[in-house]
């Protein structure tokens, strides 16, 4: 039987050394580890113990003993309540530090691909106000909203005035926001009893256009008030675009219903990428930081390094963002997604673009990419951009069996990467180069990944 060295209660001094994947600092006490919120390497801490297992326990600071050197007071004056941002109070340069060994260590001890080099990771000059989307959970009560994130590890909501690292427009329309549903008398959500009206607000700005939409999520059909806090709004906010109501009326954590109207202008907002121009509603997957975007794009087309001849196909292709940056480069490129609304999005983008060699089809890629290859279609470049489960087993194999001669791996989760990219070694591909890290979330604990793969 294993002895645990420390009890739920008790407290006790440890070094930090490193940090988890979700930005929990590491330390041991007699070998044994403890994992400590909000602490980062280099600090000396007193930690009480909150929970055990068998090979670990969790603790919460009681006194920092001796600061790391990389620590600094965060920007965020409700940092220690918020849950949006877990390393505000490490350097920025420590941070990139920090994720650059995180991608490291999954590749060594999840992929057994420790001989695979990771470049120092593409950071941001300015990472603050970069985040184009904001979801907002609602509560309170008439005329004394809250409005904000969760706290950690909970459903209460912190409030917040305005946040760092949203962009200012979305801090903007935050703050009318509460405004006019408190002056309107709009109720909030209750998710205990099921009662109330306002559920959430989505706000997402283009930044290359500076267009605004904003989205209310209800737990009931169109209601005066909201058309009041509209026109307010209207009035308030010269750039917004578009006000959507989204009607949930189920009793779920699910944030968004399926039933859509328009309250103000269009469902939608246009922005401007890499010469490229995107539709954003309500519910499409976009990049959250569009200064961070083109650099980690340009990873993908420069790995992709096409010649003008290939046929790519751009699995889990959502609106269609890498495919349709990579067509002026390409004889042909097939997107692929199994979200019917992603794929519309997508042909509707290409045409936005005047782009004419890219076609759009529903499906799982798994499946595709068979189909095309007994149609005569056969792929030389395979891009995947998955969801943080990273790619589903069977579009792998259909790659390793299509033989594809060169896949460009786009991650937002070095654990299932590391996993996915040990699968394609054993498998006949190769490294070509180094995975390059780049910082899209900063002051979080994520952090994407590019790598090229070609067959052997």
């Amino acid at each position: 039987m294993i002895s645990i060295p420390v009890e739920v209660g008790e407290k006790y001094q440890i070094e930090i050394t490193n940090l988890s994947h979700n930005a929990e600092g590491i330390g041991r006490y007699e070998g044994f580890t403890i994992f400590v919120p909000v602490s980062i390497p280099g600090d000396i801490v007193n930690v009480e113990i909150i929970s055990t297992k068998k090979t670990y326990a969790r603790g919460l600071i009681t006194e920092l003993v001796t600061p790391s050197a990389d620590r600094v007071t965060p920007s965020c004056p409700i940092y220690d309540e918020c849950g949006g941002c877990q390393l505000q109070h490490q350097i920025y340069e420590a941070q990139l530090r920090v994720k650059q060994n995180l991608v490291q260590e999954a590749m060594a001890h999840i992929g057994g691909l420790s001989e695979v080099n990771v470049a120092p990771v593409l950071g941001m000059e300015n990472p603050w106000h970069y985040r184009n989307k904001a979801s907002l959970p609602v509560s309170g009560k008439k005329g004394d909203v809250t409005i904000g994130f969760y706290k950690p590890r909970s459903h209460d909501i912190v409030n917040v005035e305005t946040c760092p690292i949203q962009h200012p427009l979305i801090n903007k329309a935050l703050k009318a926001l509460r405004k006019y549903i408190n002056a309107f008398w709009v109720k909030p959500y209750n998710e205990i009893d099921h009662t109330g009206v306002l559920r959430h607000v989505i706000i997402r700005v283009a930044p290359g256009t500076e267009q605004l939409l904003i989205v209310l999520v209800i737990n009931e059909e169109d209601l005066p008030a909201l058309r009041n806090v509209t026109k307010a709004l209207e009035a308030a906010l010269p750039e917004l675009t578009g006000v959507v109501l989204n009607i949930n009326n189920r009793k779920t954590n699910v944030i968004m219903g399926k039933k859509e109207t328009s309250f103000l202008g269009g469902k939608e907002i246009v922005d401007d990428l890499l010469d490229r121009k995107f539709i954003i509603s309500a519910q499409s997957f976009y990049q959250v930081n569009s200064r961070q975007t083109p650099v980690l794009y340009q990873q993908a087309i420069d790995m992709a390094d096409l010649r003008g001849d290939e046929v790519v196909i751009d699995a889990y292709c959502g609106t269609g963002t890498i495919g349709l940056m990579l067509a002026d480069k390409a004889d042909q490129v097939i997107g692929v997604d199994v979200v019917p609304a992603a794929i519309a999005d997508a042909k509707r983008n290409a045409k936005l673009n005047r782009i004419m060699n890219a076609q759009f089809i529903v499906g799982k890629a798994e499946e595709i990419i068979p189909r095309l290859i007994r149609e005569g279609i056969n792929p030389n470049v395979v891009v995947v951009d998955p969801p943080r489960k990273g790619c589903d087993p069977a579009l792998l194999q259909a790659i390793v069996k299509a033989e594809v001669t060169k896949v460009v791996y786009v991650s937002c989760n070095p654990a299932t990467l590391a996993r996915d990219l040990a699968y394609l070694v054993q498998h006949g591909y190769e490294v070509f180069g180094s995975i390059q890290p780049v910082d899209m979330f900063p002051h979080t604990a994520h952090v994407e990944s590019v790598v090229c793969l070609v067959k052997q």
